[in-house]
């Protein structure tokens, strides 16, 4: 996802911060984005106010309101894990890869598995990891290609 800098002036600063608290209600420690909000559940808005073409995360924008700027390689994490909360002592700087173990999506609970469908442990010469990231499991994978090489062969061999 590009990410559009987030630019909070002197000038704007005033203007900026009316606009934001005017969006948040307070539910015990979270601040609650009541703007729109995306099917994902994240808030959103326009920054600059006049250009409806420049949308941002609401809690990005908290970031750069509250604590500054948001360096390249790196995005804010919920710690209270509320995806509309936009209290800024909520959100860590984190890697996107730190971000999205710490989550509960199929990635996040993939990383915990320590064995495999049918009980192998995946971890040490018995881990075969994927290129785009992911892993599986060694022994599960010599056997599943030993098996198509068995089929293949036989469908050779009736064939001709």
């Amino acid at each position: 996802m590009i990410t559009i800098p987030i630019v909070i002036t002197k000038e704007n600063r005033t203007r900026a911060m009316s606009y934001f608290m005017s969006h948040i209600r307070a539910s015990g420690n979270c601040w609650l984005w009541t703007g729109q909000i995306e099917t994902e559940g994240y808030g959103r808005l326009h920054w600059p106010l006049d250009d409806p073409n420049k949308k941002i995360l609401a809690h990005r924008f908290s970031y750069v309101l509250y604590r500054g700027v948001i360096p390249v390689h790196v995005e804010p994490d919920h710690i209270c894990r509320n995806r509309s909360c936009v209290n800024p002592s909520h959100l860590e700087l984190v890697t996107h890869q730190t971000n999205t173990r710490r989550g509960v999506g199929p990635t996040a609970l993939n990383a915990l598995k320590t064995h495999c469908l049918k009980g192998h442990k995946l971890c040490g010469s018995n881990l075969v990891p994927w290129v785009n990231s992911g892993r599986e499991c060694r022994t599960c994978n010599k056997e599943y290609h030993r098996r198509y090489m068995r089929s293949y062969r036989e469908k050779l061999r009736q064939n001709g």
